[in-house]
């Protein structure tokens, strides 16, 4: 639930870019709007290294619990009061910078959300289960992309481009206002971890996390920030580009939200099965399937995607979506894995958060130019592009990418530990 409101909130401003870019840059042409609206786009996942990083030393000194309910309560804030802010037209050009302002809070509260439920439920489902239960939190952040496109189409069709575009947008912000309150409330029933408790009640967290990744995981936050690539590029090509790339195109629009609004629920409920799948083989397995498949169908599906039939633009979304949901079941698990439990949630935010800064926030900007300079099969080329360094990755830096040789022995400890204690 938690992952559902913080990825809602972050995917509806890409649905309603154009609006965006027409209330807070008006006084500029429609492609200067959207590249602006786009760049405003860009500005969370530029702060979210920094937030990751911070976050998740905060959840490896204090507690897993604490960053989670700090982040669902500042992303459905700051997503409100976007939902809420005058336009050019009234307040000039202070309505760009508090819109910004609002993104970074966004970013800053993404920063730590993903790796810290990662982290979290991996801590409290046994060994055997892991990627089916890390596979649950990602299928909760796929069910906001189909909930927030499916939004949005509704509200179109209700009043109409016009109207969405004026004023009917800003309901798909303030709709996380209860959205969050909800998350909240049932976050605030968890209890920590016990591997965090464990660790800490026996003396044995980190005490300065970050230094203590730099000076002796380092290799392995670059094997895993590499892994990440095709991921973390592709996820924001296929739920935030594709979608805008479609709706722009003459062809039949009810059709093809049909179509979009169908692959994207198919892509979340491929997540959970993918998780099943990655307990049952070998993770270098899953790490090199995973990245080698989607890389391989990049082309093949935009060529499909690109054309003028609608047969072949769902079989070409439908191929990525399902392809797509075996990297979201695999990158965290691998991400959380690969470090041992006192430093967690500080390298796992740390590797998947940098690569977020590098990969996902220019993405769609990357997209929009490649599209100018060589055709609309373009965006494909790039995320061939980052599928072959993570392929590489996930060869090269196999023994980096593997569980934590500490992780089985110690967690088992912290647990018998634990139970000890509670009897």
């Amino acid at each position: 639930m938690g992952n559902f409101v913080e990825w809602y909130d972050a995917i509806v401003f890409a649905y309603a870019a154009v609006a965006i870019g027409h209330i807070f840059y008006g006084n500029a042409s429609e492609s200067v709007q959207l590249v602006a609206s786009f760049s405003t786009f860009a500005v969370t996942y530029a702060v979210r290294p920094f937030s990751g990083i911070t976050l998740g030393i905060i959840a490896d000194k204090i507690g897993r619990k604490n960053v989670l309910m700090f982040t669902v309560l500042l992303m459905g804030a700051a997503t409100t009061t976007i939902g809420l802010l005058p336009g050019y037209d009234a307040i000039g050009i202070m309505a760009p910078i508090l819109l910004i302002l609002c993104r970074v809070a966004q970013g800053i509260a993404a920063g730590g959300e993903l790796m810290g439920a990662v982290t979290f439920v991996m801590e409290h489902v046994p060994a055997e289960r892991r990627g089916l239960g890390i596979s649950l939190i990602q299928m909760g952040t796929g069910m906001a992309y189909p909930a927030a496109f499916a939004f949005s189409f509704a509200l179109m069709n209700i009043g109409g481009n016009e109207w969405f575009n004026d004023s009917g947008w800003r309901w798909l912000f303030l709709s996380s206002a209860p959205l969050a309150l909800v998350a909240l409330y049932i976050r605030s029933l968890l209890t920590e971890t016990p591997v965090f408790s464990a660790i800490k009640a026996a003396g044995e967290d980190a005490r300065r996390p970050g230094r203590e990744i730099m000076r002796v995981h380092k290799t392995k936050i670059l094997a895993m920030t590499l892994l990440g690539f095709v991921f973390m590029g592709n996820c924001i090509l296929f739920l935030a580009y594709l979608p805008t790339y479609l709706r722009s195109r003459a062809i039949d629009q009810d059709t093809v939200s049909v179509v979009i609004a169908v692959t994207f629920l198919l892509f979340a409920l491929c997540i959970p099965v993918w998780g099943l799948v990655i307990d049952r083989i070998k993770r270098h397995y899953s790490r090199l399937g995973s990245t080698l498949a989607y890389t391989c169908a990049l082309i093949p599906c935009y060529l499909l995607i690109t054309s003028e039939s609608i047969p072949a633009i769902a079989l070409g979304m439908s191929v990525l979506a399902v392809l797509l949901a075996s990297l979201y079941a695999m990158f965290p698990l691998v991400a959380a894995e690969a470090m041992p439990p006192a430093v967690r949630a500080t390298g796992g935010n740390m590797a998947y958060n940098i690569g977020t800064a590098l990969i996902m926030g220019p993405v769609v900007l990357i997209a929009l130019q490649l599209v100018q300079w060589f055709g609309p099969v373009a965006p494909a080329y790039y995320g061939t592009l980052l599928g072959v360094i993570s392929v590489a990755a996930a060869l090269i830096g196999r023994r980096h990418l593997e569980p934590d040789a500490s992780f089985t022995q110690e967690e088992e400890t912290h647990r018998n530990r634990e139970s000890m204690d509670a009897l």
